[in-house]
Parts: C-alpha cells; structure tokens; sequence
C-alpha cells in the first residue's frame, strides 16, 4: 500500500472530496424535490394515460428514470468523496513527481446520462459490480469452446445479466428489467455493427460538413433511443410486481421490446446488414470507378 506522506497529497484531499460531497448534495437535492412528482408507479394507472400521447409519456418516463438515479448519485457520490478524504484514491506519483490519483468512482455521471450508446450507458454505470460481472461471469461464458465454435455473445450477455438479477432477488421485476436490457444491449451492438461505417468520419478527420452532420444527427439518435431504452427497461426494477410491470409496458405499446425483436428479425432473418454494407460498399467504390475512367481516357 502506497503510504500518503507528501504534504502536496494531503493538501489536495479535501478539494477533491469535498466536490464529489457538493456532487452527491446536488443529486440529493433533486431526489427531494421531485421522487413525490415523478414516479414509475404513477404509470402504472390508467388514468395516467387519458390526457397524454406516447411522446408525453416518454418524457414523464425518462424524467422519472433520472429523478430515480439521483438518489444512487447521491449515495455513491458521497461515498467516493469519504473514500478519497480517507486517502483510498492515492496512487503514488508519475515520472515527473507529479501526484496520481486513481479512478475509484462506482458511477460515471456523464457516460450515464449523456452516453450516444446502450453499451456506454451500462459500462458507467455500477462499474465494480460490471467489471466483476464481466471477468467471473460474461468472459467465462462467452470463452471459446474446446471444440473451437463459436461462443454466442447473446447467450453470454443474457446469462450475466440473469446473474446480476438473481444477485438483487426474486422480484419478477427485476427479470424482466435486465432481460430486456440483455437483448437491447445485443440489439444496439447489431445496429452500431452495421450502420457505423455510415456515420464513422474518415480516419483523416477531414470530412464534408454534410459528413459531419450525419454523424451528429447519428450520435444524437444514439443518445435519445439509450436513454429512453434504458428508462424503458428500469421501470420492471422499481415496480417490481410483474402485472403492474406488464401494464405499465402495455399502456406503451411495448416499444422497446417490439423493437428489439424487429432489430433482431430484420438482421438475423431477413438479412438487413447484407443489404447495408452492399450500399456502403457501392458509395465508397464508385469514385473509385469514376476516377479508372478518367486515368483510361
């Protein structure tokens, strides 16, 4: 263990604790004022729904999920900033004598609330049950086979997140929020695989504005179907009875998950991601063509 006995470390430990304390305040604030206003149970009543259109209760559902993580912030915020004012964070110093810190944070704010992917969304979020979720349980499971097949990241993914809802107990809510949010994680890795290299800039980093602007509107879009994907899913996990949960799901169409299954039809049955690279891989060869053409005149 690296012993904490540089005055410059020991300086800094109050500043750095006392902002994730101001943090983990900030979040507090917002579970107080509002975990009576937003709620998942509301939705669950079909008065709910007399006067609001699905766009209505999208919003009301995504501004509840982030009311709900507040008071998560709120406790693990805290935590890390006790944890480094205890002095857990420092880790020695670099080759110029300068002072390290590790990352010890179990929740990363900002990939949570403004990740453009599920995967980032999910990798910010609990990150030492993630991290021991993914070596003891999703490596294993996913590790070749003697026989040399193929292992099924699907197959992975779904068994770890069964084991992180057995972890939590035996609410019927909790299946269905980490089974869903298993397939959705598969859902989006199929989509980012085959629609990337539309949005992706070239390695240069120069291109048109036109480029840039889809690329934008691309991350823009991975942002907003996250999030709602996510909040979709977590309100399982708060309800936690399965008929409220199904209802709930019900009154909203069941968006996600007929969307994950559509996702999962139209690439692995009707072969969309063929379809997809054809047309990627005809706009990028055609000026290629365009210039043979020109060199054989």
């Amino acid at each position: 263990m690296i012993a904490l006995d540089d005055t410059r470390a020991r300086r800094q430990l109050p500043r750095r604790a006392y902002r994730k304390l101001l943090e983990g305040a900030f979040w507090m604030v917002i579970y107080v004022a509002y975990s009576n206003v937003y709620t998942y149970q509301a939705m669950t009543k079909p008065q709910f729904y007399a006067h609001r259109s699905l766009l209505s209760s999208a919003l009301y559902m995504c501004t509840t999920g982030l009311v709900v993580r507040s008071a998560y912030y709120t406790a693990w915020k805290m935590g890390e900033g006790a944890c480094i004012l205890a002095g857990l964070g420092f880790d020695g110093y670099d080759a110029h004598g300068a002072v390290q810190w590790m990352d010890i944070a179990n929740v990363h704010v900002r990939g949570v609330e403004l990740g453009s992917s599920l995967r980032q969304l999910i990798d910010s979020w609990n990150v030492g049950t993630n991290t021991w979720l993914r070596h003891h349980v999703y490596l294993r499971i996913s590790r070749t086979p003697a026989d040399g097949a193929r292992a099924s990241s699907t197959r992975a993914t779904v068994l770890t997140f069964l084991v992180s809802a057995w972890w939590h107990g035996f609410y019927p809510g909790y299946y269905l929020t980490f089974v869903l949010i298993a397939l959705a994680a598969n859902a989006a890795r199929i989509l980012r695989r085959n629609l990337h290299a539309i949005a992706a800039l070239p390695a240069d980093n120069h291109a048109s504005a036109l480029r840039r602007c889809v690329k934008c509107a691309y991350d823009v879009a991975g942002w907003i179907l996250s999030k709602y994907t996510l909040d979709f899913a977590a309100a399982p996990f708060m309800v936690l009875s399965l008929q409220p949960s199904m209802q709930l799901w019900r009154d909203n169409y069941f968006v996600v998950p007929l969307a994950v299954l559509g996702i999962f039809i139209a690439f692995n049955v009707l072969g969309a991601g063929r379809f997809i690279r054809s047309l990627v891989g005809q706009s990028q060869s055609a000026p290629g063509k365009k210039t043979g053409k020109r060199l054989k005149k």
